[in-house]
Parts: C-alpha cells; sequence; structure tokens
C-alpha cells in the first residue's frame, strides 16, 4: 500500500516540478512590464499571484501570457491539495508500520516511507532487520577497507 501511494505522490511532486518551471519559462517571455512585476517573487509567491489573475479575454500576447500563467499557477495548486491528499494516506500507514523508525531524529513519514519500501523489496522486515544500523551508516564487514572511488577496471 506505501509503495502505490509513493508512487502516486512522487509523480505528482515531479508534475509540480515541471508545472513551476513551465511557468517561470513563460515569465521569461513576457511582456517586459508583466516579467518586471512577477520575476523577483519566490515560486510560492508567484504562484499564489498568477492563479488570482482576471483575464476577460485574450486579445493580446500580455493577456495570452497572463492567461497561460493563470491556467499554470492553479495547475500547481490542484497538484498540491492532490500531494496533502496522499500525505494525509500515507501518516497513518508509515505511522502504523514503523513506529520506531519515525521516532529517529531527522526521520519524517517521507524518509521512512522511502525506507520501508526499498527495504521491504528486499524482502527485508524493516523493522526487526537491522534497520537502526544501516540508518546509522553501519557497513557490512565485507565492504570495509574497499576502496569505492573509482570503478574496476573490468567497468571501463
Amino acid at each position: 500500500m506505501i509503495r502505490c501511494l509513493r508512487v502516486a505522490r512522487e509523480a505528482l511532486v515531479s508534475q509540480r516540478t515541471q508545472t513551476i518551471n513551465q511557468l517561470r519559462a513563460l515569465l521569461v517571455t513576457a511582456p517586459a512590464e508583466l516579467r518586471a512585476s512577477l520575476a523577483p517573487l519566490s515560486a510560492p509567491q508567484l504562484i499564489k499571484r498568477v492563479a488570482r489573475f482576471r483575464i476577460d479575454e485574450v486579445a493580446s500576447p500580455a493577456e495570452a501570457s497572463r492567461f497561460a500563467m493563470r491556467q499554470l499557477g492553479r495547475h500547481v495548486r490542484a497538484i498540491d491539495v492532490q500531494i496533502d491528499e496522499l500525505n494525509d494516506r500515507l501518516t497513518p500507514l508509515v505511522s502504523d508500520r514503523a513506529p520506531e523508525l519515525l521516532a529517529l531524529h531527522g526521520v519524517g513519514v517521507d524518509v521512512a516511507g522511502n525506507l520501508l519500501v526499498a527495504l521491504g523489496q528486499r524482502g527485508t522486515d524493516p523493522v526487526r532487520g537491522g534497520l537502526r544500523s544501516a540508518l546509522r551508516g553501519c557497513a557490512d564487514s565485507s565492504v570495509i577497507g574497499k576502496d569505492f572511488s573509482a570503478p574496476p577496471l573490468s567497468w571501463r
């Protein structure tokens, strides 16, 4: 279950990033006056501002830019709602599966979910199977002392 929800969440986060990049690209080619008013804004400020644009009709390049930016800003907001919904579903699942993991400093639902999925795919029980050592960076004795700075000659 966690894996399925994480796949959907990761796709939405990627789509959100793409949409913000498209919004920034439109800003670069926007008319000078519009560009000057929006360029200094951070991503959250930009999304908030452009999502509220009011456009009656698209009769000029400036209005077309504003309309396209509004659509992208509203799309980011819709994606945010979907991500929040997935987070609301993931939190209890991860908390029930690995409360000890979430108790560790710096480990939230996102990191814990990633670890549960990754370790679960290896057939390891993440809670009982040495997860604490994996998180602390304890290496398997077979890799201690090996140099991983360059690939073996057979790979070159």
